[in-house]
C-alpha cells in the first residue's frame, strides 16, 4: 500500500484520475506490506469461492487529505492449485529481486523496484494461463483500488460565459453540505479563486481564469474534482 500525500495531490492529479497509478514515485510513498493468511479459518473450503474483508485500520491509520493505493497480489507459493509432472515448475526460478543499474534515489528503492515490476522473471506469454508457471502470477490478476477518507461529494458545472456552480453534499445521504471551502486550482497549482458552499450546498460564481482541479475542505474531510474538459473520474 502506498500514500499520496495532500499536499502532492494536485501534481497526481496531472497524470491521473482518482484511481490513476502512473508516476506513483513522484508523488507517494509505501506505508504498508503485508501478507494475509486466508487459512485461519478451518471452516471454509478455500478450493471453492469464498468472501473475504480486508480492515485496512488495522492496516494503516488514514491520514485525512491524503490517497491510498492499495494492491491486492498473490505468489505461486501461495496457490493451493496441484501441479504434477512436467507441469510442475521450482519455486527456485523465480527471482526475488531483479537486478537493478543505476544510484538509488532512497531507502524505498528495493520497495519502488518489486512494486513496478509487474511481470515476474522468467515471464513468458505463452504460459501466462498456466497456473503451474511463474508467468501466470503477474500485475492483471491483481485488485488495486485507491481509497480517500471523505464523505464530500461534489459536481460541478460551467457555463459557456465562464460561469460555474459547484454543488457539495454528503455522499451519505445526499444531503446538501453548507460552509465547505472550496478552492480552485489552475494547472501550475495556483489558487485562482475560492469560496464557500451556502445553505443548500450550492456555490455560484464568475470566473477570470480556467481552473484545472476543486478542493473542497470540511473540517479534516477533503473533496477532489478535475475540471479539464473531456476527462471523466470513476
Amino acid at each position: 500500500m502506498v500514500k499520496i500525500y495532500e499536499s502532492n495531490i494536485p501534481q497526481y492529479l496531472q497524470r491521473n484520475n482518482l484511481n490513476g497509478d502512473n508516476e506513483l514515485r513522484r508523488v507517494a510513498a509505501p506505508v504498508a506490506e503485508k501478507t494475509i493468511r486466508l487459512d485461519t479459518d478451518k471452516s471454509l473450503n478455500l478450493r471453492h469461492r469464498n468472501r473475504f474483508n480486508l480492515d485496512l485500520e488495522q492496516i494503516i491509520k488514514a491520514e485525512p487529505g491524503a490517497i491510498y493505493r492499495v494492491r491486492i497480489g498473490f505468489r505461486k507459493a501461495y496457490a493451493l492449485y496441484t501441479c504434477k509432472g512436467d507441469d510442475a515448475e521450482s519455486e527456485d526460478s523465480e527471482e526475488s529481486e531483479r537486478d537493478y543499474y543505476g544510484e538509488e534515489i532512497d531507502e524505498d528503492d528495493a520497495f519502488w523496484r518489486r512494486y513496478d515490476d509487474y511481470y515476474p522473471y522468467g515471464y513468458s506469454w505463452d504460459e501466462r494461463e498456466n497456473p503451474c508457471r511463474n508467468s501466470y502470477y503477474h500485475y492483471e490478476r491483481w485488485a488495486s483500488r485507491n481509497i480517500i477518507a471523505s464523505n464530500i461529494g461534489l459536481i460541478a458545472k460551467r457555463g459557456n460565459d465562464n460561469s460555474m456552480v459547484v454543488a457539495v453534499t454528503d455522499i451519505r445521504d445526499a444531503k446538501p453540505l453548507s460552509g465547505v471551502d472550496i478552492s480552485l486550482l489552475d494547472y501550475q497549482n495556483h489558487v485562482v479563486f475560492t469560496t464557500k458552499s451556502d445553505g443548500d450546498g450550492f456555490a455560484k460564481f464568475e470566473l477570470k481564469r480556467k481552473p484545472y482541479l476543486l478542493v473542497a475542505k470540511r473540517e479534516n474531510e477533503r473533496g477532489y474534482l478535475k475540471l479539464d474538459d473531456g476527462s471523466s473520474l470513476p
